[in-house]
């Protein structure tokens, strides 16, 4: 729930809509491989 706040989806009843939730996924998995290329480095 405490992302849900920092993320402001608090400020709608509405659930996150799907470009949204994509975005969410595109920026975890570009931190994902961020921390794979630092990890081999």
């Amino acid at each position: 729930k405490a992302i849900q706040r920092k993320a402001g989806f608090s400020r709608s009843s509405r659930p996150p809509h799907e470009k949204e939730i994509v975005a969410l996924r595109l920026i975890h998995s570009e931190l994902a491989h961020s921390n794979a290329n630092y990890r081999h480095i």
